[in-house]
Parts: structure tokens; C-alpha cells; sequence
């Protein structure tokens, strides 16, 4: 039996490690590392958010599930309250099957000014939002700001076409030759990059509140300013407090996105050697993971942070001037990202030294 046990065991030990096995103890840390620094920032822009301010007085509470169907189908049960709900969505172009479960509910608490509503009728009936309902007006995190401030999609479509012409422009300067052989490379680089991006604007924008009023640490977070220059009538603790919390809040959010870039990186690097059995980058060549999301991460929640609710600031006084304040807007959002790209080089070169 011992001989048995002996044998047994030396084979396991001469058995070859697999190769998959391997990778995934490789890339498993760092990914649920990122996966753990983004739950922190969104449990952060969950709690520390400007609450909905103009509210109506609340009317009759929501009691349970079944009463939320009646509203919606108009179930007899209901017929009071259907009445109440149609008279405060008259005027706004919407009616009850328009308004998702939450939105109901934050309607019969109060929650939802005529203004916000109306701003929600004025995304419905926008051809792209149309479109794209399912994944941007049914994710609270941006819903919640786009009621709240329309505009903001604007701001949206600006940073967006920002960040990919500065990235094709600087893999352009590298030569069409090398562009084409790392083209999924900047694919999947700069897809990531609009999605962090789209995160750090819209952590930045007052939303909506819904749901039930924050109690405790939450409810003092939830007293602060979206961004600390934001008009208002905060004290300079608020201010203060914002400024460190948002810097903290857009780090993380930065250190996870270099940390999952990192991954994906080294990913197709492994899918290309598979497929082409060459290797032409070694993955020691590639930035390393951990070094790289501190650096990024400080970078954003310092610079990128305080340099964008700076603009915060001054497009709450350009964007309501219409067509003239949005290209004012948009040549800012442009100045900012230059300012950036000069920050960043200066960033690295202290980091090099």
C-alpha cells in the first residue's frame, strides 16, 4: 500500500503543469483586482452624489409589486392612484408604460420633479436614445444624470470623439504599417479607453436620486456637491470634502481601468501567438500590470479629476447659452484634453527619473 501511495504520488509530481491551468492563476489576481477597485468606485458614486432637488410633494406610497402592475396596466386596484400618475405626467410627452419600475416608484415618492420628467420624455423621443435604450437609458448610473441634465449627452459625444481621434492620431505617428499590424491591439485599447472615459464624465454629473434616502455616512455623502466647484449652496467643507472623495473615487476607477487593459493586452497577445504560432511581442515586453494601474490610477484621480470638474464648472454656465455655449463647450473639452496629453508627458518623465 505504501509502494502504491509512493508511485502515485511521483507521478503527479512528473506530470507536466497545464498550460491553461497556469494562465488563469496568471491573469485571475489582476482581474479581480479591477473587479474590486470598480465595486469601491461605484459603491463611492452610489453614496456621494448631489440629490434631486424640485420634487413634488410626495404622493400616495407604493405598497407592493402588484400594485406597481396595476399602475403600469391599469389595474382596478389602482384607479385613484392611475389618475394621480396621469395627471403628473401630463404635459411631459410620456405615459406610465414609458416609465421603467424605479422611475415609477421614485414618481408616486415624490422623487421626480415635472422637469425631470420632462427631460426623460425629451431622451425618448431622441432617434438615437430611441435606439439605444437598452443600454444606456435602462442603466440607472447614466439614466440618473441624463434626466437630471440632458446636456450631458452632448458632453458624452464630445469626450468620446476626443478620445479616439487623440488615439488614432498617436498610433498614426507610429506609421500605417505598424497601425495595421496591432490593429486589434488599439481595437480593444480603444475601446476600453471611451468606456473608462464615459465612466470618469458621468461620475462627475448631479443625478437623480431614487429609491430610499441614504441614512448615515451615506446621507452626508450624499450632501455633497457631484463636483466641487458645482453651483450650489454648499460650505467649503462639502467642497473640500468632494474634492478628496471624487479624487479617490475617479483613482480607482483609472487604476482599474489600466488594470483590465493590461489583461485583455496580454489576452490577445497569447490568442495571436495561438493562432499564428509566432510570437512577435514577448509578454515581458508589455507594461507591467501593477506598476502601471498606481501610475494611471494617481494620474487620473489627481489631474484628470480636479481638471475636469474644473470644465464641470464652466460649462454649468456655457451649455445653457444653446448652440453657441455647446461649441464653446466642445472647443474647452478640446483645450482640456491638450492640457492633458501635457501633463501626461510631464507625469512620465518625472516617473522615468
Amino acid at each position: 500500500g505504501q509502494e502504491f501511495r509512493r508511485s502515485a504520488a511521483a507521478g503527479r509530481a512528473d506530470r507536466p503543469r497545464r498550460p491553461v491551468i497556469s494562465r488563469l492563476r496568471n491573469t485571475a489576481s489582476p482581474t479581480m483586482l479591477a473587479l474590486l477597485l470598480l465595486s469601491v468606485g461605484a459603491a463611492l458614486d452610489s453614496a456621494a452624489t448631489a440629490p434631486t432637488t424640485g420634487a413634488r410633494p410626495a404622493p400616495p406610497q407604493l405598497k407592493s409589486k402588484h400594485l406597481l402592475t396595476a399602475l403600469r396596466g391599469g389595474g382596478s386596484p389602482a384607479t385613484s392612484i392611475i389618475g394621480a400618475v396621469d395627471a403628473l405626467l401630463m404635459g411631459t410627452g410620456l405615459s406610465r408604460l414609458d416609465l421603467p419600475s424605479d422611475m415609477m416608484a421614485a414618481l408616486l415618492a415624490g422623487q421626480l420633479s415635472p422637469q425631470v420628467l420632462r427631460n426623460y420624455g425629451r431622451l425618448l423621443r431622441e432617434p438615437f436614445f430611441r435606439s439605444a435604450s437598452n443600454l444606456l437609458l435602462r442603466s440607472p448610473f447614466v439614466r440618473n444624470r441624463l434626466i437630471l441634465d440632458p446636456d450631458l449627452a452632448i458632453v458624452l459625444l464630445v469626450e468620446t470623439a476626443l478620445v479616439v481621434a487623440t488615439k488614432m492620431v498617436a498610433e498614426g505617428n507610429a506609421g500605417l504599417g505598424k497601425l495595421v499590424g496591432k490593429v486589434d491591439f488599439i481595437a480593444a485599447n480603444l475601446a476600453l479607453l471611451v468606456i473608462a472615459n464615459i465612466a470618469l464624465v458621468v461620475a462627475l454629473a448631479p443625478r437623480a436620486r431614487l429609491g430610499k434616502p441614504p441614512t448615515g455616512v451615506r446621507r452626508a455623502l450624499a450632501s455633497l456637491p457631484a463636483s466641487f466647484l458645482q453651483a450650489g449652496s454648499f460650505t467649503a467643507t462639502q467642497r473640500l470634502t468632494c474634492l478628496i472623495v471624487r479624487t479617490v473615487q475617479l483613482g480607482l476607477i483609472g487604476a482599474a481601468s489600466s488594470v483590465f487593459r493590461s489583461c485583455v493586452a496580454r489576452a490577445i497577445l497569447e490568442a495571436r501567438t495561438r493562432i499564428t504560432g509566432r510570437k512577435d511581442i514577448s509578454a515581458s515586453e508589455l507594461e507591467p500590470i501593477w506598476s502601471t494601474a498606481l501610475t494611471n490610477g494617481a494620474f487620473v484621480g489627481v489631474s484628470i479629476s480636479t481638471r475636469y470638474q474644473l470644465v464641470n464648472a464652466v460649462e454649468e454656465w456655457l451649455l445653457p447659452k444653446g448652440p453657441i455655449g455647446i461649441c464653446m463647450s466642445a472647443v474647452l473639452r478640446c483645450a482640456n484634453h491638450l492640457v492633458g496629453i501635457i501633463m501626461w508627458e510631464t507625469w512620465m518623465h518625472f516617473r522615468r527619473s
